[in-house]
């Protein structure tokens, strides 16, 4: 059953913009879209992963090699 996530982002302050671009190249990985918000968070990324384990590398990945990011909370719907 595929997982579709909704990541939201807070950056550190002033990298939104650098943060957006980096998050656009883990299209392969999923991530389909990113929005600039207003409110707690910064960014949300929109994304698609086949299983619990996709999900997890994908999330993994975006925190530990996207330079820009303060913290993150991902929701998850079942599809």
């Amino acid at each position: 059953m595929r997982m579709k996530l909704f990541i939201m982002i807070q950056t550190e302050p002033g990298r939104e913009e650098e943060v957006v671009k980096k998050l656009r190249n883990y299209k392969k990985e999923g991530v389909e879209n990113v929005y600039l918000v207003t409110g707690p968070y910064d960014l949300i990324a929109e994304a698609r992963v086949p299983d619990e384990k996709e999900l997890n590398k994908l999330v993994s990945s975006i925190r530990k090699k996207v330079d820009g990011i303060y913290s993150t909370s991902t929701l998850i719907s079942r599809e």
